[in-house]
């Protein structure tokens, strides 16, 4: 058993099954000398939050398998996996290199304001009034 699995037993006791599940189990050993133990985590977010809210409880762990000392470097995976990837058809991933569709253009035939519709003409289209479940005879 390695260090860091030393650590993550000991992590495990200390905080709730899902944050260790959702934090701490994807996370792999790579490597370890006398001042520290390098850790791949899935992406740069995980290095993070790990990093940002966990640091304490990490501390903890390490100095109750004796290595009170020990820094921990967290190391983003740069190759994303492609199974997690979301598959994109062609036109998708067309699209997402061009950029943004432009944006639609409101009809040049009439413009709102605060009495009703303008029209091309010029002249004031006012709101007609909606009428739900009344008889209008």
């Amino acid at each position: 058993m390695n260090l860091w699995d030393e650590i993550l037993a000991r992590i495990e006791t200390k905080v709730n099954r899902h944050s260790f599940y959702t934090w701490f189990r994807p996370t792999m050993f790579m490597s370890e000398d006398r001042v520290s133990v390098t850790v791949q985590v899935p992406n740069a977010h995980f290095k993070e939050w790990l990093t940002k809210h966990y640091s304490g409880v990490i501390a903890e762990a390490a100095t109750e398998v004796r290595r009170p000392n020990i820094v921990i470097h967290f190391v983003a995976d740069m190759q994303a996996d492609p199974a997690a990837a979301i598959p994109l058809s062609p036109e998708e991933a067309a699209a997402l290199e061009n950029g943004p569709p432009p944006v639609a253009q409101p009809s040049p035939s009439f413009q709102a304001t605060s009495l009703g519709w303008l029209s091309s003409s010029n002249r004031v289209v006012p709101p007609q009034p909606i009428m739900y479940g009344l008889d209008a005879g």
